[in-house]
């Protein structure tokens, strides 16, 4: 039960969210920043259709395609959020007010507000649809195409139609800022709590730098005995999670004990455990 009550405000705050960025923001200044919500704000320029069933009704045969491919337990979370993301859009668009300002100022306030929403319920395990889905068929169908690219992909057509439909190039690119805050505003949202940086160091004086970073970063770290291949002479292999604001005294300890050392910094999407976030149980 408890699941299902935060699936379900995920569900209602995030498509609140998702509604105010889409009706009260993008349509204001002109933009359609990809997906289907950038589809249906095509066909609400052209037609005058509702900006939410507009998008209910092109998502139906996605849903339908999902239905055999993506599997059942994936369409009912979908088709949940869906219909309440439809009526939120129509009943936002009716009642709110619509920006109507600088342009910049709607397409960052877009972004941020629909990337925050989707957010919400990307977190939940759900989706609104649209080229989500469209995205995973094709890198289901075309493994060696990322899924990131995919989306990429579909989105950059919205892009390009709504250049053309409202005869303006500068949509085009509004739209495109809007998608990157977007993007950002997701990522934030899913990862934003998580995010950190795993770093690999191989030293000769493995010891020494191991127990400064417990000491003067409060980080652990785990320690392994390596050899180097060409050298053939001993040296210690570290491993270490920080936060990116970590990085640079990380740098300089490693330098001041050993300034021959071997070091690589990866970017870690999530990282659990001590000093960071406790597992996830779901």
């Amino acid at each position: 039960m408890r699941d299902k009550l935060l699936d379900l405000g995920a569900d209602l705050l995030g498509s609140l969210l998702l509604a105010a960025g889409v009706c009260c923001f993008a349509e204001g200044v002109r933009i359609a920043p990809g997906g289907v919500s950038g589809l249906a704000l095509i066909v609400q320029a052209l037609w005058g259709v509702p900006i939410g069933l507009a998008a209910f009704c092109m998502n139906l045969p996605l849903l339908a395609i999902a239905w055999h491919q993506l599997g059942k337990g994936f369409l009912w979370r979908t088709l949940r959020t869906l219909i309440i993301s439809t009526l939120f859009m129509d009943i936002i668009a009716a009642l709110a007010p619509v920006y109507h300002g600088e342009r910049l100022t709607g397409s960052i306030c877009a972004g941020v507000l629909s990337g925050a929403g989707l957010g919400m319920i990307f977190l939940r395990g759900s989706t609104t649809a649209g080229t989500d889905i469209l995205s995973r068929l094709l890198s289901k169908k075309y493994p060696q195409i990322p899924m990131g690219m995919a989306l990429l992909a579909v989105d950059g057509v919205v892009l390009l139609l709504s250049v053309a439909v409202y005869r303006d190039w500068q949509a085009g690119l509004f739209g495109a800022a809007a998608l990157y805050c977007q993007t950002k505003a997701i990522n934030a949202i899913m990862y934003g709590m998580e995010r950190g940086s795993s770093v690999l160091i191989v030293s000769r004086e493995g010891k020494l730098v191991v127990s400064h970073i417990l000491d003067r970063l409060g980080r652990g770290a785990t320690m392994l005995e390596a050899w180097g291949a060409y050298s053939g002479q001993p040296c210690s292999a570290i491993v270490t999670a920080v936060r990116p604001s970590e990085i640079h005294r990380l740098r300089q300890l490693v330098h001041q004990y050993d300034p021959h050392a071997f070091v690589i910094v990866s970017e870690a999407r999530q990282i659990y455990g001590e000093g960071f976030q406790g597992i996830p149980y779901d």
